[in-house]
């Protein structure tokens, strides 16, 4: 036979039990603020000759993160890209450092309008599976592509 004690402790303790399930399975935030990167943006040519640009973000003392993207059909507005690009007409996104590893994952960009930095975010992965997240504030360099 239950004493009063034990049977008045059982609705807190399967609330503290129910709580701790949920929190547990619950996605867990990434609260920590996006490192904002400084890289660089030119004009460059798209695998047909029409016009793209590329973005370089130096990631750490040893890789840079390029992002090249060939879908011009709304630079005024903000985009995001997915990588890889199955239809070859988006961009490609790739790691270099002692190699070339072609990334997947996302790339939103703010209005894109030349001498104007380009911001925007970034959350790739590698083949291995590692995460590269960050900003970036990219100024435009000065070359200038002749595609076509």
């Amino acid at each position: 036979m239950m004493n009063t004690r034990t049977f008045s402790l059982l609705p807190i303790s399967l609330s503290l039990l129910l709580l701790a399930v949920i929190y547990g399975c619950a996605p867990q935030n990434d609260s920590e603020p996006l490192q904002v990167f400084p890289a660089t943006v030119n004009q460059d040519c798209a695998p047909w000759d029409g016009g793209a640009f590329t973005i370089m973000i130096p990631y750490n003392a040893v890789s840079t993160i390029q992002i090249s993207i060939w879908d011009l059909s709304d630079p005024d507005h903000r985009s995001t890209f997915s990588f890889p690009d199955e239809t070859g007409r988006v961009g490609h996104a790739a790691l270099h450092a002692s190699s070339t590893e072609t990334l997947g994952g996302t790339v939103s960009l703010s209005a894109v309008e030349e001498g104007r930095p380009l911001e925007g975010e970034f959350d790739l992965f590698t083949e291995a599976g590692k995460r590269l997240r960050g900003k970036f504030i990219a100024a435009w360099g000065d070359f200038v592509a002749l595609c076509g």
